[in-house]
């Protein structure tokens, strides 16, 4: 899946993947899955998609449903933050010039 936003190109193909979270299993309502990728160019985004009963939910007809893909660009704040909340030695791995 790719996106471009604000004229870079975010692709889940050609990028690096750093990271994940996963909640629950794919099929029920609840589950959530984050990816956390870094572009060749060393632009951040993350890959994000969830169940019907959570917030990438898509209402179709009366019913909610999952599995809507959404891809959003993250700086290298927000990036060290989704490290920090899913992958913390990772994070203090990747950035720890700003830990010091």
């Amino acid at each position: 899946m790719y996106k471009v936003i604000d004229g870079i190109t975010y692709d889940t193909r050609t990028a690096k993947r750093i990271a994940f979270y996963e909640f629950s299993s794919i099929g029920y309502y609840e589950w959530v899955y984050k990816v956390l990728f870094q572009t060749p160019d060393g632009n951040y985004f993350t890959y994000e998609t969830g169940g019907c009963c959570t917030e990438y939910a898509v209402k179709v007809g009366n019913k909610m449903v999952g599995a809507h893909y959404h891809i959003f660009p993250a700086n290298n704040e927000e990036a060290k933050r989704f490290l920090e909340r899913y992958k913390p030695k990772l994070a203090l791995e990747l950035f720890s010039d700003s830990y010091k």
